[in-house]
């Protein structure tokens, strides 16, 4: 089993490190920093679960892959210590964001924070898909490559068809392409 769970804007590697030792997590792989790829620093948590922390440079955002057999435990003493965005919270901030910037932060979130279908993170992506502007429609096909689903393929074969911007025809194409190879070589659906 895998989550990603999104930390808040304000937790930082301190805050996870600190978690960490608290949850007696052991530290076996320190990431480097670097501007294009993810920092990733893992973690190994009781039952063999690993905890990875991300800092995600692709969408700015921050987050925890859990995966193991058994995470729930481990998920929720992560959400016990840290602070973390759930699908209510994202909806609200997609709902309340002032401008462009803060609405595709939200659909960042929202495919980041993607593991089981719900109609939350559908509605906050499907809605950036469809906005006028093609920095949203973009930050909406982002989104659907961290959730995997199926799903999206339709939507994702129209954008690239005949969306009017080159550039988000290109990226859904792309998308499509990623999320085609995905299904195809049976990858978990988020």
């Amino acid at each position: 089993m895998l989550l990603r769970i999104p930390l808040a804007f304000e937790m930082t590697g301190d805050h996870v490190t600190d978690a960490a030792w608290d949850a007696s997590w052991e530290l076996v792989e320190l990431g480097v920093a670097d501007d294009d790829e993810a920092q990733i620093d893992v973690y190994e948590a009781a039952g063999g679960v690993t905890v990875s922390h991300v800092s995600d440079p692709r969408v700015q955002l921050e987050y925890l892959l859990v995966e193991g057999e058994a995470i729930d435990d481990v998920v929720t003493e992560a959400r016990r210590r840290l602070a973390w965005y759930d699908g209510e919270a994202i909806q609200r901030l997609w709902d309340e964001a002032a401008d462009v910037d803060d609405r595709a932060t939200a659909v960042f979130l929202a495919g980041v924070s993607a593991s089981a279908f719900r109609e939350t993170t559908w509605h906050v992506i499907n809605a950036a898909i469809g906005h006028a502007d093609p920095l949203l429609r973009q930050a909406g096909i982002t989104a659907t490559t961290y959730t995997q689903w199926p799903e999206w393929r339709f939507v994702l074969r129209e954008l690239a068809d005949g969306d009017p911007d080159h550039d988000v025809a290109t990226d859904a194409l792309a998308a499509l392409s990623a999320l085609n190879v995905a299904c195809a070589a049976g990858a978990p659906v988020y």
